[in-house]
Parts: C-alpha cells; sequence; structure tokens
C-alpha cells in the first residue's frame, strides 16, 4: 500500500504543492473533512485512489517543469518581466481563490469572525494593488 494512502487529506494538502486544486476539482474535503484518510476521502468522494495519486503526482511534478531565467545575468528587465508576468499573475489568481474560499468559510460556519473580515479584507487590498501594476 503507498504511504500517501494512509496520510490524512489535510497532511497531503499541506506537504503536496497544489494538491489543494485536486482536491477541490475532485470533490474531497481538505478543510473540515481534512482528517480523513486520503483512502477514506476517496470512497466518501466515489473515485479511485489511484486517480488522485496520479493527479497528485501530475500536479506536484508541474510546479517543477518551469524554467527559471538566470538571475545573475538577466537584465533589468528580463527581471521585472519575469515577476509581473510569473509571480503578479500567479497572485492574482490565488487571491481570487483564497476570497472565494473565505467566503466559503464564512458561509458554512454562519458567522463572519475578526480574522475572516481581516482575511477578506487584506486579500482586497492587495489584490487592488496588483491591479494597478
Amino acid at each position: 500500500m503507498n504511504p500517501k494512502t494512509t496520510k490524512t487529506v489535510r497532511e497531503l494538502a499541506v506537504e503536496v504543492p497544489g494538491a489543494t486544486r485536486v482536491f477541490e476539482e475532485l470533490g474531497i474535503d481538505y478543510c473540515c473533512g481534512g482528517d480523513r484518510t486520503l483512502a477514506d476521502a476517496c470512497d466518501l468522494a466515489g473515485i479511485t485512489v489511484q486517480s488522485v495519486m496520479i493527479s497528485l503526482e501530475h500536479v506536484n511534478g508541474s510546479h517543477t517543469q518551469f524554467e527559471e531565467p538566470n538571475f545573475l545575468t538577466a537584465t533589468l528587465v528580463e527581471l521585472i518581466d519575469h515577476i509581473v508576468e510569473k509571480h503578479h499573475v500567479f497572485t492574482k489568481t490565488e487571491i481570487a481563490r483564497l476570497r472565494a474560499l473565505v467566503t466559503r468559510l464564512m458561509v458554512f460556519t454562519g458567522r463572519i469572525t475578526r480574522n475572516s473580515r481581516s482575511c477578506e479584507n487584506s486579500s482586497r487590498r492587495l489584490a487592488m494593488s496588483l491591479d494597478r501594476t
């Protein structure tokens, strides 16, 4: 048996880059249901562990495939372009995703806490700041 199948969904969400996206696409709850093993979560979602493992390996491998410029020899313009094209775009995408998750959490719990409001306000300000760049 693969050791990852006995880990909790929450552990995999923390350890495997991109796992949360895979879980969201497949309907696996890594938040409130994060204490389930991957095998149990797959049974509950009606999908095979093998298909989830393939998706996790694929998304994990895709994080290492991006070629970075040589930061020691790149010009200032190349560095700026790299930051704007890679990191700003990624951050904008992630902020939109995180804002949706915060909203979903507030709806699920039925309450707005100081922390959730602060998180929502911070993400909104960051999104607005990145839109100006």
